[in-house]
């Protein structure tokens, strides 16, 4: 009962497919030469656009020490976290000169975060990376040096202003336990302390000499902890951008769509105008 109209469609199917296979075979000249053109197009654009190399460094972010483990425990505080370092530097209009003039290209008006990127890794969340493009690998790694002396420099300062309240409090508990250790002393010649206000002021003075040797040890051993790279800058000699192969597969793929598009166009108005005639 269903057989006439499966037929039907089987044939329908057979038709199309053979008119699809038809037109491919006469339109694959066209399609070829657009598509050696779009290749020709591709190669001019690869030699006339301007190429972008990359440096890529890792830096260390600067650390200071806290209150129970020495510099050199990974436990140390990072001065400034990565999130925090890139908004800062994303939203910085007081970029040092050294930075603008090895990051700026040409005469264009544009911060220097144009051409570069800082990116936490998940990792290791007090180690970033740095990427700096520019239109040569001597040019990238020019730029990406003095982003990291100024990420050096500034955390730096703000390490000092750590420090500095860490000096103020160093200075706060000595006076405190020079106080202490008179009260302790006058205590003892006068026989007037018992034995417990005594214990516990030997207790205090105990805190307070550990508090202050903690406090010295920060302050002794901070300017081992400043930011560095792991490794020297690398700049790759090859171009970022433009892609060759994506530019090239992309000209290709451009130029034969459109060969197929021409020659289906020209099919059309070639049955239409068939038709006008009848």
């Amino acid at each position: 009962m269903f057989k006439g109209p499966q037929t039907t469609t089987i044939n329908e199917m057979e038709i199309s497919n053979n008119d699809v296979l038809q037109f491919l075979k006469s339109a694959y000249r066209e399609a070829v030469l657009a598509g050696v053109i779009g290749l020709a197009i591709s190669t001019i654009y690869l030699v006339l656009a301007q190429k972008q190399y990359e440096a890529n460094a890792f830096i260390v972010m600067a650390q200071v020490a806290n209150n129970t483990s020495n510099i050199y425990s990974p436990q140390g505080i990072s001065v400034e976290e990565p999130a925090n370092l890139i908004a800062r530097l994303k939203m910085s209009k007081s970029y040092p000169i050294e930075v603008i003039e090895a990051c700026a290209q040409k005469d264009e008006v544009v911060t220097p975060f144009s051409y570069f990127s800082i990116a936490p890794i998940k990792s290791t969340p007090n180690i970033v990376d740095l990427k700096a493009t520019a239109s040569s690998p001597k040019l990238a790694s020019s730029c990406a040096q003095a982003i990291f002396e100024f990420i050096k420099s500034s955390q730096s300062q703000m390490a000092n202003q750590y420090l500095g309240f860490i000096k103020i409090e160093l200075l706060e508990k000595e006076a405190l336990l020079r106080n202490l250790r008179a009260e302790i002393s006058k205590d003892s010649q006068s026989n007037v302390s018992s034995i417990f206000s005594l214990s516990l002021n030997l207790e205090q003075v105990r805190v307070l000499t550990n508090e202050i040797q903690q406090l010295k040890k920060i302050l002794t051993s901070y300017q081992n902890k400043e930011a560095y790279l792991i490794s020297p800058i690398n700049a790759d000699n090859n171009p970022v951008t433009p892609k060759k192969s994506l530019v090239l597969l992309g000209g290709l793929i451009s130029g034969l769509c459109l060969g197929l598009l021409l020659a289906l166009a020209r099919q059309l108005a070639a049955g239409i105008s068939g038709r006008s005639t009848r």
